[in-house]
């Protein structure tokens, strides 16, 4: 635990290159926005000619580091907080004539810097992000002014981070999402190769093999043709077999973790509401069989996926159990304030096939009080 806070003080102070540097934006709105910046910049030396009645040169270097900050911190929010860091060891010169100790552009682009920190670093380099800014302010502002600030600040980067591990979560979940689907459309073309093409070619090598004894006066060349065609026939047969191992695992190599099933569940809701999401379980089947089980956990896994991309903030509602022989999911989200993309996906039709591939129903569709269901009912079998 030391050890990591020390590292993020040594990344806050000391730097790092960015994970992932942003996209530049179309020429014509990065040149309105170098306009913006330089006009919010003449604003910034204005006031402090104005109010501070300090000299033009360090005017415009206060007003630069105002703005500055803005311009580079999509692409290094850590170098853009240093900038701003240093503004505002700048920016309160001669504040005594004025009761607020930074010019007003400064402070909106320090609390914007801020939060964009909190967006893109994590929660160590936050912290020291939001306590490095605490420094100056507890030496420039009058105490009656600090304590308000310090909780706009804190909550400023708290609200950042936090839909920093909302974004993190979904991706995690679409990229799950997107995994098992690739997994379930493997395992449908091994399905279906060993099912039909694997069968008839069998059945070639087979009828190849016996022709010779089948059929009469089979000249001696033919009948060695027969057994070419078999041997051929045997040894696709064969190749066949090494892709259908390879459909059948997620790489190369042989699959050595077992598919997730309804145990797994637990874990994979503790999960997400570590990554912030309001999540609501009653489990009541505790056993399935391997089939069944794992097409539980993909529904509830898909179910919270959506949930995660559609209904921010919104709790979700879990339940799994066992009525009339059948087993039923049901995840749902309470009314509330959906958000999120509109976009039509795959996630739903693959539940559905899901379901349906073993004998059962399934129904999704947003709820008349309010919110959104997934329900499905599989038999149970054999446990």
């Amino acid at each position: 635990m030391i050890s990591s806070v020390f590292q993020g003080l040594q990344t806050t102070l000391i730097g790092r290159e960015p994970a992932a540097p942003a996209r530049f934006p179309r020429p014509w709105l990065s040149a309105l926005g170098v306009i913006a910046l330089a006009s919010f910049g003449a604003v910034a030396i204005q006031y402090m000619n104005d109010t501070r009645g300090i000299g033009t040169s360090w005017a415009s270097l206060v007003g630069v580091l105002s703005v500055l900050p803005l311009y580079i911190m999509f692409r290094s929010p850590l170098w853009a907080w240093r900038l701003a860091f240093i503004g505002l060891l700048f920016g309160s010169m001669n504040h005594e004539v004025n009761e607020i100790p930074w010019n007003p552009v400064q402070i909106i682009a320090v609390l914007i810097v801020l939060f964009v920190v909190a967006l893109r670093e994590s929660a160590i380099v936050t912290l020291w992000v939001a306590l490095l800014t605490l420094v100056p302010m507890g030496f420039e502002m009058q105490p009656e002014h600090l304590p308000g600030s310090a909780v706009l600040i804190v909550v400023l980067l708290v609200l950042g981070n936090q839909i920093q591990r909302r974004r993190r979560v979904e991706q995690d979940l679409e990229v799950q999402s997107e995994r098992s689907e690739l997994a379930a459309a493997r395992t449908r073309i091994a399905r279906e190769l060993h099912d039909v093409v694997a069968h008839s070619m069998s059945l070639v090598a087979v009828r190849a093999e016996t022709a010779p004894y089948r059929l009469t006066d089979v000249p001696e060349a033919a009948r060695a043709e027969f057994l070419a065609l078999a041997e051929t026939a045997r040894e696709s047969l064969t190749e066949m077999r090494r892709l259908l191992g390879v459909l059948r695992t997620d790489s190369d190599e042989p699959a050595l973790t077992p598919q997730p099933g309804l145990s797994d569940l637990d874990e994979l809701i503790a999960s997400a509401r570590s990554a912030g999401m309001t999540v609501r379980s009653d489990i009541s089947v505790s056993s399935a069989d391997d089939a069944l089980g794992l097409t539980a956990y993909r529904i509830v896994q898909e179910a919270l996926s959506n949930s995660a991309r559609h209904a921010h903030g919104v709790p979700t509602e879990i339940v799994l159990k066992e009525q009339d022989g059948q087993l039923v999911i049901d995840v749902r989200n309470t009314p509330g304030l959906v958000l999120g993309s509109s976009r039509p996906g795959h996630g739903i039709t693959g539940m559905r096939e899901r379901a349906e591939l073993l004998g059962g129903t399934f129904e999704a569709g947003p709820l008349p009080e309010g919110g959104f269901a997934v329900t499905a009912r599989i038999p149970l079998g054999d446990k």
